[in-house]
């Protein structure tokens, strides 16, 4: 029995040289969504994990999240959503650096969408406040004040 190798090999000869091979499949969305419905699932444990004082196993629901980031951005690097539920992720942790980086590679895959440019422009401006207020208890804790 001829394999489907054979059969791909015997259209082209049919087609004739100079006929464009078809595209390779994208990943499907709903494997894109499906990592980042992990990638929150595994943000929801993490912080239940924090909230339980059960830091070792929250840092490893962290680390599935973000295996889970890594996958949806490999299938579809162009797609916002990862982007925005690992951000999402990073501020409710207080990580304000990290949850930027990410706000802003969800902005640049937004541009045009006037909504989805706001909302995320809000939340690039929500989390440099929480970043500059934890910076601010931070040098009061110190007895710094308004000079650190």
């Amino acid at each position: 029995a001829m394999g489907r190798g054979w059969w791909l090999l015997a259209v082209w000869l049919l087609q004739g040289p100079g006929t464009e091979a078809p595209a390779p499949e994208a990943p499907s969305a709903a494997l894109y969504d499906e990592a980042c419905q992990q990638l929150v699932g595994h943000a929801k444990a993490a912080a239940a994990l924090f909230n339980r004082g059960e830091a070792a196993r929250a840092e490893r629901e962290v680390q599935a999240a973000s295996e889970a980031f890594d996958r949806a951005i490999e299938m579809d690097p162009r797609e916002p959503q990862a982007y925005v539920d690992m951000a999402t992720f990073m501020l409710n942790m207080n990580r304000f650096n990290e949850s930027l980086d990410l706000w802003r590679e969800a902005l640049d895959r937004v541009q045009g969408d006037l909504q989805w440019e706001g909302f995320v422009q809000r939340k690039i401006r929500y989390t440099t406040y929480g970043y500059c207020s934890t910076r601010q208890d931070a040098a009061y804790g110190r007895g710094l004040g308004d000079y650190a």
